[in-house]
């Protein structure tokens, strides 16, 4: 064999493992990337701008509302007695001792709430290009990052007005329903590709994201139950809780519908709509009902 048939050999082998290398890479990466990618209408940039219109105008009245409130509620800690106060008093020793820490009105809930929410989608206007391509890939982080924030204020107002004041207890449902939020966006981002192209679905984060969620309307019902009991109110206030409930979950049930693909909700678009148009029913009422708890 001469030399220069044996240099083309081996270029001609290179070239080769080359080519099926790249094979690999594209096969590799392959399925990583959406293939049933979802159609935008531009009506959505509409849906978004009706929602930041009656957000924006929900807001500033409770705002101004929120303003004049004078009633006030308040958080506490309740650390156990000091080894010095063991001396003095010795059978208090270990009990919790309530100490104020800050009072004011949780009316100012509301407001920050239904604002967060209009931002949110004003965000999606502004970078409408951003979120088109987060929905046409069956995602929307904008959502998640607000939710995480917003929701977990709502609870902990909702919280409040049951009769939680410890203020690390309070933390900690605000923690936890952040918590309950980022899973649902993990889902999202997980199993984006699965739901676009019918492979099967990772469903971890969304069972996870329940604990924390039931978790914190225990605790929620566990003070309300405990007050209304003792103080025997009036029937509304027994039904008030439920509503709240109800109309908290609404999130959950809609997207549980989305991406369990049910009815209409195949289309991750319809999903979205449904998000949009909760923003300014199932939020608004929270919003307004947690308000007139509030100012009580």
């Amino acid at each position: 064999m001469s030399k220069n048939e044996h240099n083309r050999m081996e270029v001609e082998s290179t070239t080769d493992r080359h080519e099926d290398n790249s094979d690999a890479v594209e096969t590799m990466q392959e399925p990583l990337s959406i293939r049933n990618l979802n159609v935008v209408p531009a009506s959505l940039k509409i849906w978004n701008g009706v929602a930041v219109i009656v957000q924006f105008a929900q807001a500033a009245a409770l705002f101004a509302l929120s303003a004049n409130a004078d009633n006030a509620y308040y958080w506490y800690t309740n650390y156990p007695a000091t080894f010095e106060d063991r001396d003095e008093n010795p059978e208090e020793f270990g009990r919790p001792g309530p100490t104020e820490v800050a009072d004011f009105s949780i009316t100012w809930y509301s407001a920050v709430f239904i604002l967060l929410s209009g931002l949110d989608h004003l965000t999606c206007i502004i970078f409408w290009s951003t979120y088109k391509y987060q929905i046409e890939r069956h995602q929307n982080h904008f959502r998640w990052a607000e939710y995480s924030i917003s929701a977990s204020l709502m609870r902990i107002m909702i919280a409040q007005l049951a009769g939680v004041t410890d203020i690390h207890l309070i933390w900690m449902l605000f923690a936890s329903t952040a918590i309950t939020m980022i899973l649902g966006g993990i889902h999202e981002s997980v199993n984006a590709k699965a739901r676009a192209d019918g492979l099967k679905q990772n469903w971890y984060p969304f069972l996870a994201a329940w604990i924390p969620h039931l978790a914190c309307w225990l605790v929620i019902f566990n003070y309300f139950f405990k007050a209304v009991i003792e103080g025997d109110p009036p029937n509304f206030v027994w039904a008030i809780i439920f509503v709240l409930f109800f109309l908290d979950g609404c999130f959950a049930i809609l997207f549980t519908l989305q991406w369990f693909k049910i009815g209409i909700f195949k289309d991750y678009v319809a999903g979205e709509k449904g998000f949009i148009v909760l923003s300014f029913t199932a939020k608004v009422l929270l919003a307004w009902i947690n308000y007139g708890g509030g100012s009580r």
